[in-house]
């Protein structure tokens, strides 16, 4: 199996880091962020997170 010669990637991450990634002007590792003493916020998925209430409500543009 080749690669695609433009393959499109994509990073999820809490609304609550939004505001960081805009700061620093990148994504960083985690090694990176925890040398620097950055926090971050965690996506839950709905397996990581069956006893837990969502934190956000998100719904595709599409959906209002």
């Amino acid at each position: 199996m080749t690669a695609p010669s433009n393959p499109k990637i994509y990073h999820i991450t809490h609304l609550d880091n939004l505001t960081g990634i805009a700061t620093t002007g990148s994504l960083v590792s985690d090694a990176k962020r925890i040398a620097s003493g950055l926090s971050c916020s965690l996506v839950r998925t709905a397996v990581t997170s069956a006893s837990h209430q969502p934190t956000v409500s998100v719904k595709p543009s599409w959906y209002y």
